[in-house]
């Protein structure tokens, strides 16, 4: 059974980037100007939940932008390179106006979870609104994720 590039986790793939941009360890990494704590790059090599600026630089770093196609197959940088395009699948104004909006629904949510959380457990007539406030913060993070990779790759677009 041979082994693909889908079969291998993220974590691994980190690794595997690491030594071959010529870093032994993380340590070695660290001081040769990866922009990540040894002890971060160790918890990311490890399986932690990698933030996608800090996926980004390692890319960057390690020379190794197939980190980011490994990371997340639909995410706005592998469609923009899909699309042979070096921006974001999406405007920035477009980004914005999203995250803005999903903003303002989760100050509503807010106030509901706050009237939940005012006897310290979810009652069962409260079980749909606190279903939705999950799907609100579900957006919010989706859309703050694509905000930061957006404004990432907007920023290399102009640094010469």
């Amino acid at each position: 059974m041979s082994v693909t590039k889908a079969d291998i986790s993220l974590a691994t793939c980190l690794t595997m980037a690491r030594k071959k941009a010529g870093y032994n360890s993380p340590y070695d990494a660290e001081r040769a100007g990866v922009p990540n704590t040894t002890r971060s790059i160790y918890r990311h090599e490890s399986g932690e939940t990698i933030p996608p600026d800090s996926l980004v630089s390692y890319a960057r770093s390690y020379d190794a932008p197939e980190l980011l196609i490994v990371a997340c197959n639909s995410c706005p940088v592998f469609l923009a390179q899909q699309n042979g395009r070096k921006n974001c699948s999406r405007p920035l104004a477009e980004v914005a106006v999203q995250l803005a909006n999903v903003l303002r629904r989760m100050d509503i949510a807010d106030s509901e979870l706050m009237q939940i959380a005012e006897d310290g457990r979810v009652r069962p007539d409260e079980v749909a609104i606190r279903d939705e406030i999950d799907a609100v913060l579900a957006d919010v993070i989706h859309a703050a994720q694509e905000a930061r990779l957006n404004l990432i790759i907007h920023e290399e677009e102009t640094t010469p």
